[in-house]
């Protein structure tokens, strides 16, 4: 949430802007004071300065304000005239578990050695308190740009590719800060449509169906994994009991395509700035292409969201999947099997699913069964 709040203060234009924005949300520049400090010379309220003229060329890219583990390291060599050994006893401090102790021994010898150099003491002291929040874990430099990489190619992917980027994400839990349902809505908010599970249509994993009229973007189908959780023993009995192992394949890509928004969805999509109100003279941004071959949604609904040996009745369903009470009044509660009951009111499906299910896990009635259930046919 914190980086969600800076990115419109922020408002970066650039990669770079994105590597500091993942260096500014960390504990040493908070503690620090480096936030607010850069924001304001980045939005250009405030005038870029340097504590010292020796430290520009090493500040200069960060507007004046140390972010990174290499940079306080360089600034220890260039204004206390530390040794590149010291320096990195100084990078050491700050990555120890103890690292108050050993950088506070560290940096009163700074401060000696920045004086020494005809430093002011308050200069000084207002370097030494910058560095010393970073006993409280800043980024290196390389770090914070491999995390700003995959934000990038992450929100490129959501953008361009939105079913996708949700199927992948919720077949990939439990993963990251979001529950899957916030992910849903987040997902439904931005134009995705979302299918219910539905068991003659839903396989274990979540999965891609064509749109209605086959027209505009790919639809996500929940698959039973929603509602059972992360099983593997329910996940096998559900695949046993299609008769085969869920698969996905690669074979074949979307062609580039354009959606009812208008943006395009291939991998030759260039970034929205790039549009009729860009600048002309502007250089275009270049496209960042998925870093994974998307599979064509045809093949995907071959392999995953039409099992080769659907479901036919919820009797069918409990007898092939032999899946346990409690697991199967979820289903029924979900609305996984309202597809049987079509005939009844939709208020009424997934109780009246609920009582077909229990009456399917009790023995054959025999003679006394009174309202046997008619078969779906595939």
């Amino acid at each position: 949430r914190a980086q969600m709040n800076t990115l419109p203060r922020l408002k970066p234009r650039c990669f770079y802007d994105l590597v500091v924005e993942v260096a500014l949300i960390r504990p040493g520049p908070i503690q620090g004071d480096m936030v607010y400090l850069y924001l304001r010379r980045k939005a250009g309220t405030e005038p870029v300065t340097y504590p010292h003229p020796s430290l520009e060329p090493i500040l200069k890219r960060t507007l004046g304000v140390p972010l990174f583990q290499e940079q306080v390291m360089q600034v220890a060599i260039a204004a206390a005239g530390f040794t590149p050994g010291e320096a990195d006893l100084l990078r050491k401090a700050m990555g120890h578990k103890r690292s108050r102790e050993r950088m506070a021994e560290i940096c009163q010898k700074m401060i000696r050695d920045m004086e020494a150099n005809g430093i002011e003491p308050e200069l000084a002291q207002r370097i030494y308190n910058q560095i010393n929040a970073f006993a409280d874990y800043g980024f290196p430099e390389s770090h914070a740009a491999s995390f700003a990489l995959i934000v990038y190619s992450s929100a490129y992917l959501r953008h361009y590719y939105a079913p996708e980027f949700l199927c992948a994400m919720l077949n990939a839990q439990p993963m990251g800060f979001y529950a899957p349902g916030t992910l849903i809505e987040d997902a439904k908010r931005h134009g995705v449509k979302v299918l219910p599970v539905d068991v003659t249509r839903s396989a274990w994993d979540h999965a891609l169906e064509p749109s209605p009229g086959r027209k505009g973007p790919p639809v996500v189908r929940l698959g039973m994994r929603s509602v059972l959780g992360l099983g593997s023993q329910a996940r096998a009995k559900i695949e046993a009991g299609l008769g085969t192992a869920t698969t996905f394949t690669t074979e074949g890509t979307e062609d580039t395509e354009t959606t009812e928004n208008g943006h395009s969805r291939g991998p030759d999509a260039t970034d929205r700035r790039a549009g009729e109100n860009s600048d002309p003279s502007a250089p275009m941004v270049p496209a960042v292409p998925p870093p994974f071959s998307v599979p064509s949604v045809s093949s995907v609904v071959n392999a995953v969201a039409v099992p080769p040996h659907p479901f036919t009745s919820i009797s069918d369903f409990v007898h092939r999947t032999r899946l346990d009470r409690r697991a199967l009044r979820a289903l029924a509660e979900a609305g996984a099997f309202d597809a049987f009951v079509v005939d009844e009111p939709a208020a009424r499906r997934r109780r009246v699913a609920l009582w077909r299910v229990l009456e399917a896990e009790r023995a054959p009635a025999g003679p006394l069964a009174l309202f046997p259930e008619s078969c779906v046919p595939p």
